[in-house]
């Protein structure tokens, strides 16, 4: 399906990415090395990975079945660093895959707060009933 999105449209997703949404992308090839990468690696832990290097300690989710098909992956939520977490898209090429990483840490923590909340809400209900009950 291809879908036709103006530039302007484009240049502003960019923005938000790059800006607010700590973007970072790694090249890796079939063999699982390192081919190149840019952007916020710092903000993931990934700093010291380097051209060349096996991916499978940092980008433990990458999988030898990623490159066999033409497909694209999405992964929610996964923990990088106790101050990190990405949102990541995996996408299939004739000599390996992109991982695109963005950060998804306030909407994580928000939901965090929220299943809180919830938690706390029953924690008195039961209260509630117990006292009731009595």
């Amino acid at each position: 399906m291809t879908v036709n999105i103006p530039a302007t449209v484009i240049k502003c997703l960019l923005g938000h990415f790059i800006d607010k949404r700590h973007l970072a992308y790694c090249f890796v090839g079939k063999d699982k090395r390192l081919i190149s990468s840019g952007g916020d690696l710092t903000f993931y832990g990934l700093e010291n990975l380097k051209n060349g290097d096996l991916v499978d300690d940092a980008l433990q989710f990458v999988e030898e079945s990623m490159f066999s098909d033409c497909q694209s992956i999405f992964i929610e939520h996964v923990f990088f660093t106790s101050d990190s977490t990405a949102n990541i898209y995996i996408s299939t090429d004739g000599q390996g895959i992109c991982v695109i990483l963005t950060d998804v840490t306030p909407e994580v923590r928000r939901i965090e707060a929220m299943q809180q909340t919830g938690n706390e809400l029953n924690l008195c209900r039961e209260r509630l009933r117990r006292l009731e009950g009595r």
